[in-house]
């Protein structure tokens, strides 16, 4: 196989595989390639495979401010509608934002939280600093407070239900404006399974499909228990042993790296020569998994998939399918659509859903030991918490007396954090002595401060480790094609990372021992301080969040930008010297890979998170906003000036996004409902003692008008998921119409022979392995592997018995 690809390796003068069927390992094309690297191919390259304006025969930058949306747009509808997400989001949370400052002031004004209980200035900003009920004459005053900052929560609220549906619409607008540049083969295409493994050839199945349409293409998937993966594996080593035997011949030797490679595809040949029973066949003597049949027309498609899903009916058998529906009258088959021709992993589709789902318990598993992992930083933070002194110890001590009697009274280190915990932080840092007094205190509150910052860095971490995980994990399921796997890669990432970012802080710290969780769960999830949403919760738990979120302003995306855009630089202009061959040059001239599925991810993480917790800290609101700006102005600049072209993304991931929208409302409402009903900051009453507030149980907080209003808003929200999903399908249908009309005119406009323009410019326009540039050296290297070991068997069995 290295021999294959080491002749094509000679071959890239032009920047990109030449597609030949190579046996031999000719020193002639090693010759070729020892030429020097053409930086100005490699510049070329970089051009043709980056997103860049071509006029006049010339390639140039477009400009990051003016190039509007809509140009995005001609490479694939998925990115014009992401940045239009970010876009809109951004807007949206500008207004609330807004809207927020109102709660923020009020917040800052009050008296509830001393000067010891304050860590960064936002503490002082979220309903926690709401002034204390001593009496009941100030229970009006509080209830109006409440009633303040309920009203401006419910108002912004009710905007993002709303943006939630503009938004919907605008979004099938653009999904409308592109359906025509976004036809790809799949349009054209089913899938079929039921075929038998052996005896079967192309023309069997265009013959049977033949009943509803003109077959433009049939295509028979084979069964490579496996051997194509191990192929793909062993590949990268061929191409790098190719390289370093190209160097060899140039007199830079490296036999120790050469040994090492071919000690590693000796355990991928070991691999392949175990399937005995397929070692000596090509390609199209592979047994048969599934065909793909490309139609002239949509509609012929939609004829045939209509057909077999009647005589399926509800739960009718395939073995009773009509036997004209049969392959050749015997053979059941099942129909359905499939994706593109680029999107196919052919290397997967025999995988059986048995295995998928194995696979899918060894994924979860894995990720339950990275949230583990996070579960244990926020632990050893709490662990660190309640080593400070607490409430209950400071209530002998009296913040009011002077500096030099508390230096004669107070003299342990507790009493001494206590008394300081209680003065204002101007009184302690503007007074020497003072200062002096209260270094135990600095000290415990430093370190404190700088454990929760390294909680919300480890956080952040464990995100991108998620991440990675999750990418690594989603291969590892072996998803049939990419479309399915980008959407499982989102979904999930998303998932971990909300659950990683915004409830496991929340479980550490939760108390629900009185649903006796002991029994059931570790001590240190929801059997931990805090029964409610207190003062105190706000200050230990719920500033780390807000300094998790605000880190999150910048990072990941800004690192990006500011590490690895300045490397790609360095990679094309300092570095070009030391290219030797022009497929190295061309490597590192390439942008790096834009990862939508991840970039939608954590654009929901981020709104899930702030919008959780914005009732109580209405600061999260603002935090969102930044986010969304900065994020729009640096991927926007990255996708233009650093990534490579992305793939053609159609609109299903963005699809999926606002079908999780809606949810960030209904869980905001939810806990807005529990925070505006705190017994600690807006207490109904006083108990039988006068001393303490009565406890606001669920249905009191339901009874207040915040609750009311909190459930009518989930209510509401709650429809629009379903509005949301309903207007989605029924956009689907509407647009699959539009194009079988356009089937039905009379001069047959958007069929498949006039939609080939469109369909190349999305990728390729046939199902066959051998003209996707992916797979194709690897069947030409299987192909000729089978050869070799017919001719050893041939010549094996001419000298056992000679003529």
């Amino acid at each position: 196989m290295e021999e294959a690809i080491g002749g094509n390796l000679g071959m890239m003068m032009d920047g990109e595989i030449r597609l030949n069927a190579v046996a031999d390992f000719d020193m002639t094309n090693l010759d070729s390639a020892a030429q020097p690297a053409d930086i100005k191919k490699a510049q070329q390259y970089r051009n043709e495979t980056c997103i860049r304006k071509f006029e006049n025969g010339t390639y140039s930058h477009y400009s990051v401010c003016s190039t509007p949306l809509k140009q995005l747009g001609e490479y694939g509808v998925g990115i014009e509608l992401y940045f239009k997400l970010i876009k809109y989001l951004g807007i949206l949370f500008f207004i609330i934002s807004g809207i927020s400052i109102y709660p923020i002031y009020t917040n800052s004004k009050g008296s509830g939280l001393t000067a010891g209980d304050i860590r960064q200035r936002w503490d002082t900003w979220s309903i926690s600093n709401t002034d204390w009920v001593e009496e009941d004459n100030e229970f009006d005053d509080n209830e109006q407070t409440l009633l303040w900052l309920f009203i401006s929560d419910a108002i912004y609220t009710g905007i993002f239900i709303i943006f939630i549906v503009i938004f919907q619409v605008l979004s099938s607008r653009t999904i409308s404006r592109n359906f025509r540049k976004n036809i790809t083969l799949a349009d054209f295409a089913i899938e079929v399974k039921g075929l038998p493994r052996e005896g079967i050839e192309k023309k069997h199945v265009a013959e049977h499909f033949h009943q509803f349409g003109t077959v433009v293409e049939v295509y028979l998937a084979r069964a490579y228990d496996g051997v194509l993966a191990a192929y793909k594996e062993r590949a990268t080593l061929s191409y790098e042993l190719a390289y370093l035997r190209l160097l060899e011949s140039r007199g830079e030797k490296n036999p120790k790296k050469i040994e090492k490679i071919i000690e590693k595809m000796k355990k991928f040949d070991l691999k392949i020569e175990e399937s005995e029973r397929n070692s000596d066949k090509t390609n199209d003597e592979l047994p048969v998994i599934r065909a793909f049949v490309v139609f002239s027309n949509v509609s012929e498609k939609k004829k045939c998939m209509t057909v077999y899903a009647k005589d399926k009916g509800c739960c009718k058998r395939r073995s009773r399918q009509n036997p004209n529906l049969k392959l050749q009258g015997i053979y059941p088959l099942k129909i359905q659509s499939t994706a593109a021709p680029t999107n196919i992993l052919y290397e997967n589709i025999e995988v059986t859903k048995c295995s998928r789902f194995i696979r899918r318990i060894i994924s979860f598993i894995a990720v339950i030991l990275a949230l583990i992992l996070s579960i244990a930083m926020i632990y050893a933070l709490k662990m660190y918490q309640d080593k400070l002194p607490a409430k209950s110890e400071c209530v002998g001590v009296d913040s009011s007396v002077s500096l030099t009697d508390a230096k004669d009274e107070y003299t342990s280190d507790t009493e001494v954090y206590c008394y300081c915990k209680k003065q204002s932080v101007s009184d302690i840092f503007n007074s020497s002595d003072m200062f002096d007094y209260c270094t135990y205190f600095i000290e415990k509150v430093s370190y404190s401060v700088t454990l929760r910052v390294s909680v919300s860095i480890g956080v952040i971490f464990v995100n991108f480790v998620l991440k990675i995980i999750f990418r690594l994990l989603t291969r590892f399921e072996k998803v049939s094609n990419k479309s399915a796997e980008q959407l499982k890669l989102m979904s999930k990432v998303f998932l971990a990372t909300f659950i990683n970012t915004a409830l496991i802080i929340l479980a550490v710290n939760a108390d629900f021992s009185e649903l006796k969780t002991y029994d059931w769960l570790p001590k240190f999830i929801f059997n931990s301080d805090f029964e409610d949403f207190s003062r105190q919760w706000y200050v230990q738990v719920g500033s780390t969040i807000v300094s998790t979120m605000l880190i999150t302003i910048f990072s990941p995306h800004c690192v990006l930008l500011l590490t690895f855009y300045p490397l790609g630089l360095c990679k094309r202009h300092c570095c070009t010297g030391k290219y030797k061959a022009q497929r190295e040059a061309n490597d590192k001239f390439a942008g790096a890979e834009f990862d939508l599925a991840t970039r939608n991810s954590f654009v929901l993480t981020v709104v899930f998170t702030c919008f959780l917790y914005s009732g109580g800290m209405p600061i999260m609101n603002v935090v969102c906003f930044l986010t969304m700006f900065v994020l729009y102005w640096v991927d926007k600049f990255l996708i233009l000036n650093h990534y490579s072209k992305p793939p053609m993304y159609n609109h299903l991931m963005h699809e999926r996004v606002l079908h999780y929208l809606p949810f960030a409302v209904i869980f905001h409402c939810g806990f807005s409902l529990y925070m505006y009903g705190a017994s600690e900051i807006f207490p109904q009453s006083l108990d039988s003692s006068d001393t303490d507030y009565t406890v606001n149980t669920l249905g009191d907080r339901i009874k207040q008008i915040s609750g009311f209003v909190n459930i009518i808003l989930a209510a509401a929200a709650l429809s629009t998921s379903f509005w949301v999903y309903s207007y989605a399908k029924i956009f689907s249908c509407i647009m699959k119409k539009k194009v079988i009309d356009d089937q039905d005119d009379k001069e047959a406009q958007g069929s498949i022979n006039q939609e080939f323009i469109n369909i190349r410019r999305h990728g390729l326009d046939s199902y066959d392995i051998l003209k996707n540039p992916n797979y194709r050296d690897l069947i030409l290297a299987m192909n000729a592997a089978a050869d070799n070991v017919k001719k050893n068997r041939d010549n094996s069995r001419l000298t056992s018995h000679p003529l």
